[in-house]
């Protein structure tokens, strides 16, 4: 099969997943539903379209720094984020929950659009997100969201947050113990130069730090475990050395 279907359907199939979470996790579902959205479908939709979407444009011979590109990547992010923040409890979150849709929305116009002026596109689609973010943000009658999570809310959490933890320990180790050696030391190039062994890192560390804050709250850990726990994650392993000694 043809490589480029492949991308194509992975892409696909990706960002229906993430969609499909963001919707989900901040929708008028039970509290379990929209942790298991925002912990299982939304990281997995948003780890698949990145994916897809590099080798995608590795084959059409297209740059991240194209400005649909790089505004629809960080409007996924920023749908990414707030659906995590707007899975606690739907009634008492309201506004982080429609700027998750906002956003979802931004980067499907941003990505439809890359056709007609890609630049104009992702950038209006970009602060359309945001006026409507401040737009909420400033609006009466939306409460804030709850300080602490429920005791069975906390433990989904910090169970989705240890098993991508995982995952990011796992790729550093792939790219700084046998990809970056064997690259430098002996010049064999396992990915043929095409940035994938750093790309896949990369995406798993951006969905560890994002949800770094959610198991922050979920687990109480203070400031200087936080610290801890993103500092870990900067070397081969580190995040699976900070789990086993956080469950001590």
């Amino acid at each position: 099969m043809d490589i480029w279907l492949v991308l194509r359907v992975l892409k696909f199939v990706g960002f229906a997943l993430f969609a499909g979470g963001v919707m989900l996790s901040t929708g008028p579902k039970s509290q379990k539903e929209r942790i298991v959205a925002a912990w299982g479908m939304l990281p997995v939709g948003f780890f698949l379209s990145w994916f897809a979407g590099y080798g995608l444009l590795k084959h059409a011979g297209g740059s991240l720094g194209a400005p649909w590109v790089s505004g629809s990547m960080l409007l996924s992010l920023l749908a990414l984020h707030l659906a995590l923040l707007g899975s606690r409890p739907a009634a008492r979150n309201t506004r982080r929950g429609i700027l998750a849709r906002a956003a979802l929305g931004a980067t499907i116009g941003a990505m439809v659009g890359r056709s007609a002026g890609g630049a104009w596109v992702a950038y209006a689609a970009l602060g359309a997100a945001l006026a409507v973010g401040i737009a909420l943000w400033l609006g009466r009658g939306l409460p804030n969201p709850p300080a602490d999570p429920a005791p069975d809310e906390a433990k989904a959490i910090l169970a989705g947050f240890w098993r991508w933890s995982r995952f990011e320990a796992a790729s550093a180790i792939a790219l700084f113990v046998v990809y970056m050696p064997l690259k430098y030391g002996a010049g064999i190039v396992l990915d043929g130069g095409q940035g994938w062994f750093g790309w896949v890192h990369g995406i798993l560390t951006v969905l560890y730090v994002n949800s770094l804050l959610e198991a922050k709250r979920a687990g109480g850990w203070s400031l200087a475990d936080t610290g801890l726990a993103f500092g870990s994650a900067l070397l081969p392993g580190g995040a699976l050395w900070f789990e086993r000694r956080m469950r001590r």
